[in-house]
């Protein structure tokens, strides 16, 4: 068998999406012309026996020289005037193959998707106490390339055509589906040819392990045909050569009967024999040496008819201009807290990575802390005295008087006694208006007012003791005392 690649420079694909197409075959007009449609990124339905295609890239709609939709049959009895009919000489067929060996055009695609922000956030991250309260995005656009590819396979009777489409990215082949987005053709002019070629390259030898089991497929049937033409003709000439053989072997026998009657007569037919032998035999060199050049000439015949032809073509590029985002959220925690956050998104990966600002790892349920940080569960703790989220890491706060432990926003260091406490384990001092650790703080009883101790008199005259805004001086036996309000 011999295996003929005319263009392997324009070989290369990444777990393609791929369809075969017998174009000599009736039985396969159906799935071609559907699988041509889906793959071309139309809208494609079937109703009953007929085929309807709608949005077609004007790429096709302008080399077929009519728009679309179009309701396509496959039987000549369905055909109307409105309708396309698919049969192996039909124009729409012809056109078809047509449209598939035209190589190596360039176009372009912009691929537009709105987007919500909430939405796509909600759909890879929770914030478990806290609410997106504002949003916005900025979008940038990059370039991925799909390279399609037609190989054509030709051997014995058939024409195999091998459609592959792959996509590459920055220089990495990879898995996209653009049936899944909403596409417009647009002029793409932000783009070189090195970036072309550079993608080009990276895909271009994947095209052969991705074509190594169909190759191996219609190889080993060409072989087999080919092994089989081979033994036809290996067999013709071994009968040739073996009639030669069975004749010579015929005459030695009449010789050793001849010879065992012992005759005169039958001596001199010995001879005749014997001449006739070396005649034959000569003749059988002379014809060996024929067969041997006529058998070379055919079998070399045969490998030349049992060839396996492979073409491949690049035959289109595109390049499609992919959306990135760049989303800004605010968020606010139930308790108030707020938090500025910047994420990146796009619809290549379709998925938001953020991480836990206390453990690093990555996750999808995350709770703002007391400080302002984003931490995963296994990263927080709850205060106990608000109930609000802090990290692990924070700062460890203890009340000096329960002995329990608190968030930075619960906290307080008493300015009398310089101990931490938590606030609700202090109250306002009514003389300074600031906040004082319970211990250090006193209730007046004329007043009922709360001050710390320095601020507290005892009445001259009841020996009570109130602060210094319910004393009042009040001469007794002509000296002048400070007596509270209910002895004045």
């Amino acid at each position: 068998m011999e295996n003929k690649n005319p263009d392997d420079s324009e070989q290369g694909i990444f777990k393609p999406q791929t369809e075969t197409d017998k174009l000599s075959s009736s039985s396969e007009v159906n799935s071609l012309v559907e699988n041509f449609f889906r793959k071309l990124n139309s809208e494609v339905t079937w109703e009953g026996e007929k085929l309807i295609v709608k949005n077609v890239p004007k790429l096709f709609e302008n080399f077929y020289g009519k728009k679309s939709p179009y309701y396509v049959v496959f039987n000549p009895e369905d055909y109307k005037e409105e309708y396309e009919l698919a049969t192996k000489e039909s124009f729409l067929i012809k056109t078809i193959a047509e449209f598939l060996d035209n190589k190596g055009k360039l176009t372009s695609l912009k691929i537009n998707e709105d987007i919500d922000i909430s939405s796509v956030i909600n759909k890879n991250l929770k914030f478990k106490n806290a609410e997106i309260i504002k949003t916005n995005k900025n979008t940038y656009y990059k370039n991925i390339f799909r390279y399609t590819f037609l190989t054509t396979l030709q051997y014995l009777n058939e024409n195999e055509k091998i459609i592959n489409y792959f996509y590459a990215f920055e220089g990495k082949l990879i898995n996209f589906d653009l049936e899944k987005f909403k596409t417009e053709d647009f002029k793409k002019s932000d783009f070189s040819q090195d970036e072309i070629k550079t993608n080009y390259e990276i895909v271009k030898n994947e095209l052969k392990l991705v074509l190594r089991d169909r190759i191996d497929k219609a190889g080993s049937k060409v072989k087999k045909q080919l092994d089989l033409e081979t033994q036809r003709i290996e067999d013709h000439y071994r009968k040739l050569n073996e009639e030669k053989l069975n004749e010579i072997r015929k005459n030695e026998a009449q010789i050793k009967i001849l010879e065992k009657k012992n005759k005169t007569e039958d001596l001199s037919k010995v001879e005749k024999i014997k001449e006739n032998i070396e005649k034959i035999k000569t003749d059988f060199l002379k014809d060996n040496e024929q067969f041997s050049k006529e058998k070379s000439a055919l079998i070399k015949d045969e490998i030349q008819k049992h060839s396996l032809n492979i073409n491949n073509s690049l035959m289109n590029t595109t390049i499609m201009s992919l959306p990135f985002y760049k989303f800004q959220i605010y968020l606010k925690s139930t308790k108030g807290n707020l938090r500025y956050l910047d994420l990146d998104y796009n619809l290549l990966d379709d998925k938001i990575s953020l991480k836990c600002e206390e453990s690093k790892k990555e996750g999808e349920e995350f709770y703002l802390c007391a400080g302002g940080q984003l931490c995963l569960q296994e990263s927080i703790k709850k205060c106990s005295n608000c109930d609000s989220f802090v990290c692990l890491s924070g700062e460890k706060i203890v009340s000096e008087i329960s002995g329990r432990e608190i968030c930075k926003n619960c906290s307080l260091k008493c300015p009398e006694c310089k101990k931490v406490v938590s606030i609700n384990q202090s109250d306002e001092d009514s003389f300074r208006k600031n906040k004082v650790c319970f211990n250090c703080l006193k209730s007046c009883l004329s007043c009922g007012k709360k001050t710390v101790k320095v601020n507290f008199k005892i009445c001259a005259l009841c020996k009570k003791e109130v602060c210094r805004n319910c004393l009042k001086r009040k001469f007794i036996e002509k000296t002048p005392r400070e007596v509270c309000s209910y002895c004045y």
